[in-house]
């Protein structure tokens, strides 16, 4: 059981899921290893003392297969990338690295969905 606002971050989508300001690092790096499930949300009457918050309850189930075989890579370029997340990837990682299929140097970081952030990685030495 989680925070709503974490909940949120936790099983936010890229720019197809349409997942906004929620979709971030926190996410991406727990959706390469994990399914990520949304159970339920608890209102804050559920609760004695009452807070000022909803709460979610989250299931992860580890993924047989990671999105990714190079985890502390993936988190370095996610954080690199999502510390600008409003520039170009152009503009962050330079317009001679080579992008995969389907990824342009004028996208931005929060409109990569997490297979097309797992196949940057791949390409990056």
């Amino acid at each position: 059981m989680v925070q709503k606002e974490v909940g949120d971050r936790l099983a936010a989508r890229g720019a197809s899921g349409g997942g906004g300001k929620d979709y971030g690092p926190l996410g991406i790096i727990v959706q390469a290893v994990c399914d990520v499930k949304e159970v339920c949300t608890l209102s804050p009457s559920c609760f004695w003392p009452r807070p000022s918050i909803h709460s979610s309850v989250i299931l992860l189930t580890r993924k047989a297969v990671p999105v990714t075989d190079n985890l502390p890579k993936f988190q370095e370029l996610v954080h690199t990338l999502f510390g600008k997340r409003r520039k170009q990837l152009g503009s962050i990682l330079g317009r001679d690295q080579a992008l995969p299929e389907g990824v342009s140097y004028e996208m931005r970081p929060e409109t990569l969905s997490l297979e097309q952030l797992a196949a940057l990685c791949s390409l990056m030495s």
